[in-house]
């Protein structure tokens, strides 16, 4: 009896051996299927990492160009609105012109019309080469002053009437009439920024303008390169304040300025203030 006990617990043993010797085996294959599979993850994020380093490549050689074609563009930009100054260096903007004051023959008009409005003009040959309208809307009312532009012929008779016209305001029709250079929207676009400035410094006395790019005030050399620049000038002199500034769209300066577009901020002309007080 004992022995069929030992022999029943040695065939219990054997069947319980055989099912654990099974476990081990498919346990065995189990983790070899997850090491090969973790092998095969690991080559897959190694390929993923590379081709991700090659995007990371392409993309900054792509962030590189693209700031080179920035610099490029704001370079021909540049030199484009330089080319078209040029070409209107001796253009001027007449503003405040009612409609039907000129006539038919508007080159006759301006050129008998100059030496009148301006009395340092009178004897001077000022030919004027031609003349348009810059507003040629239909919409626009017709008793609402429109702009002018001319050619002259000569650079000097254009910087004679500016000059007239800083020393001598003139009417027609009891309309104030005001000449400007003409120049391209860009260019004209960064003078507007300094409006404001600009006008402070005329309400005090000051011949203030647009300069090339040396500034002065009193002998000393002052350069804006901004609008909030010649602000915080004008500010120190206690000739204005910020809470009473505001820019060309109408809406408030801060004491720190809201900043500008960059382009804007470092292709600004600069302001030159004269003290002629």
């Amino acid at each position: 009896m004992l022995e069929a006990c030992v022999k029943k617990n040695h065939q219990l043993l054997e069947h319980q051996f055989a099912w654990l010797e099974e476990m081990v085996l498919r346990t065995v294959t189990k983790l070899s299927s997850i090491q090969q599979g973790f092998a095969n993850f690991t080559l897959e994020l190694k390929d993923v990492k590379t081709e991700l380093s090659s995007v990371r490549s392409v993309v900054d050689d792509s962030f590189k160009a693209l700031s080179l074609c920035d610099s490029r563009m704001d370079h021909l930009e540049s030199k484009t609105a330089e080319l078209e100054d040029r070409n209107r260096r001796c253009n001027l903007r007449l503003v405040g012109l009612e409609e039907g004051a000129k006539g038919t023959d508007v080159i006759t008009f301006l050129t008998q019309s100059l030496p009148l409005w301006f009395l340092t003009l009178a004897g001077k040959n000022i030919e004027i080469m031609r003349a348009h309208r810059a507003y040629a809307d239909s919409s626009r009312p017709k008793d609402k002053p429109y702009t002018l532009i001319f050619n002259l012929l000569r650079y000097t008779d254009r910087q004679l009437v500016l000059q007239a016209t800083r020393k001598t305001p003139s009417c027609s029709m009891n309309k104030v009439l005001r000449f400007y250079p003409d120049y391209c929207g860009l260019t004209a676009k960064r003078r507007r920024a300094f409006s404001q400035p600009l006008s402070l410094a005329h309400s005090q006395g000051m011949q203030a303008f647009l300069l090339y790019p040396a500034v002065e005030y009193k002998g000393d050399p002052c350069l804006f390169r901004s609008a909030h620049e010649a602000l915080d000038f004008l500010v120190s002199l206690g000739i204005a304040d910020f809470p009473e500034c505001k820019d060309p769209s109408g809406r408030p300066f801060s004491s720190q300025g809201e900043e500008m577009e960059t382009a804007e901020l470092t292709k600004e002309p600069a302001c030159r203030c004269l003290d002629t007080k």
